[in-house]
């Protein structure tokens, strides 16, 4: 007898509606949101701290894009290979619990190298999550499936102030160490409860049956087609640059923003994780009060607003003076606006562009050639904040500019596909 309660709330109504492995996904996305938030606003004052300069904390961030390029290769033949479940488990453990260890212990740039180069195995393991995720799940729930793990990592993001202090009382380095200490048993307990609490889907067997007796590598090589076929479709090509777009300027800003507010503006560094808990308030509202309005059928006008702010914004850092506070609260909020929409609206159009019976390949090519056109970016923003911190930002303000144009195109082309009446 099902007597479960509705909400009129979409994200509450499929919160309590999801079973299985959507309400497990959820339910331990914070083991991974609580350390990673605490500790994310200090990445690049860390390294900077080990005497790393800009130029080398670019370096490192475009080896992690290429390490993602390259794995992404590896991530739907795994998935089929070994169960989305199995590959979640070995690479999660590879790409984040290991990194963290690596991370702690770090004395210089060389320390870094091999983190980066594991960590973004990540992509490996996002494959399998994603697919954990959205199969045997509503289509209707796609988009709200991701906004509550957003959420789930907003409300993480609210033990940010406890960096801040003890950053405040024993300063950026022994504070990080810890904190990648933290990491590492939290992803450690993480990937057990997921392994254990979750199952492989009707598709996910098929796909084992499918593949047992064939090697990841000939698998991977009869997939040329597949890419043709992607490569072939305009529909996935833009989606595919709209979530690139989202890359470079996430990628951008993570790294050398914090740079740009210690450095240009002067302001404290253990004042990065109260604009960090500032953000995250932000987006949290707006996730309960603006996710649950957005529609898959209907996303251009959000989208292309949130990638307005952007441009917005960035241009506006670009005329702050020192200890501009105020405009730097300002910016931040409008920032938080922008990332609540992003988040949500790129991952879905990606995922529900692609094909349902070839995903798990589909995104293991989606999530290779997105990192390999954000990759130079990377090195680019290291180079630019080396000459001025406000450059970099700049660049990640004319990419959001160029992924206007990208989402318009993309909603002329569902349109099109669309028959008449639907």
């Amino acid at each position: 007898m099902n007597t479960k309660r509705r909400f009129s709330n979409p994200l509450l109504d499929t919160l309590f509606q999801v079973r299985g492995n959507q309400r497990i996904a959820l339910l331990t996305e914070p083991f991974f949101g609580i350390p990673s938030s605490l500790f994310t606003p200090f990445v690049a004052i860390y390294m900077a701290a080990l005497g790393m300069s800009p130029f080398e904390v670019g370096i490192i961030t475009t080896l992690g894009l290429l390490s993602q390029m390259v794995s992404s290769l590896f991530g739907g033949v795994v998935a089929d290979k070994l169960s989305r479940r199995k590959s979640l488990f070995l690479f999660d453990m590879a790409c984040w619990a290991v990194p963290s260890l690596i991370w702690a212990f770090a004395q210089n740039f060389w320390w870094f190298v091999p983190a980066a180069l594991l960590n973004g195995m990540w992509r490996i393991s996002n494959v399998s999550y994603t697919l954990i995720l959205v199969e045997d799940a509503q289509r209707d729930h796609l988009l709200h499936l991701y906004s509550l793990t957003n959420i789930a990592t907003l409300l993480s993001g609210f033990v940010a102030p406890i960096a801040y202090l003890f950053v405040k009382k024993f300063t950026v380095v022994p504070t990080m160490r810890a904190l990648y200490l933290v990491m590492f048993v939290s992803m450690v307990a993480k990937n057990i409860l997921l392994y254990t609490r979750s199952y492989d889907t009707t598709i996910a067997k098929r796909r084992m049956a499918e593949t047992r007796d064939i090697s990841v590598l000939k698998r991977l090589w009869d997939s040329q087609d597949l890419l043709g076929r992607m490569l072939k479709n305009r529909r996935i090509l833009l989606s595919m640059a709209l979530m690139a777009c989202y890359l470079i300027i996430k990628n951008v800003n993570d790294n050398f923003w914090p740079l740009f507010v210690t450095d240009r503006l002067l302001i404290p560094d253990e004042t990065l994780s109260l604009f960090s808990t500032l953000r995250s308030m932000v987006m949290l509202a707006c996730a309960f009060f603006i996710s649950p309005r957005l529609r898959l059928d209907r996303y251009r006008n959000p989208l292309l607003m949130s990638l307005m702010l952007y441009v917005a914004v960035n241009l506006m850092y670009a005329l702050l003076p020192a200890k501009a506070m105020g405009p730097l609260v300002i910016g931040t909020l409008m920032e938080a606006l922008a990332l609540s929409i992003l988040i949500p609206l790129t991952n879905t159009l990606l995922t529900s562009t692609l094909e349902e019976e070839e995903r798990a390949r589909m995104l293991s090519f989606a999530f290779m050639l997105c990192p390999m056109v954000s990759a130079p970016f990377g090195l680019l923003s290291g180079w630019l904040s080396k000459m001025n911190r406000v450059l970099p930002l700049l660049l990640s303000g004319a990419v959001a500019l160029c992924a206007i144009f990208i989402a318009i195109g993309l909603h002329r082309q569902l349109h099109a596909e669309t028959p008449q009446g639907e």
